[in-house]
């Protein structure tokens, strides 16, 4: 699967479509992007200018949020679920649905009012 395709499929699972890439800093979507950056780094052994071109960032940003990843998944579970559902959606399996994916996968982003509903 191309990287593209990737962010692609987690943009649609977690109701967000053409976030991950958007200058945004809503809390939500930087969990998801951070942890897109994580996977990057460590799963698929990418570069940090690479996944930065990737993801219209500087690398300096990049490496910010997988530390952040790395820093923060041992206490809050949330980071390991979205980590285990980007895994699932690359090797092309249903993700589970876990309890703390609720505070991040939302029915739809309201783009009107800038806010997840």
């Amino acid at each position: 699967m191309k990287n593209e395709e990737l962010i692609v499929k987690v943009e649609d699972f977690f109701g967000i479509p053409d976030k991950l890439r958007a200058k945004t800093r809503i809390s939500e979507i930087l969990r998801i992007r951070h942890c897109m950056f994580y996977f990057f780094t460590f799963e698929l052994n990418m570069g940090c200018a690479e996944i930065g071109r990737l993801m219209n960032r500087d690398h300096a940003t990049v490496i910010n949020g997988r530390e952040n990843v790395k820093n923060f998944k041992r206490f809050e579970p949330v980071y390991c679920d979205i980590l285990s559902v980007i895994k699932s959606l690359y090797i092309g399996e249903e993700p589970k649905f876990n309890a703390s994916l609720k505070l991040v996968k939302t029915p739809k982003y309201n783009l009107q009012d800038g806010y997840f509903n």
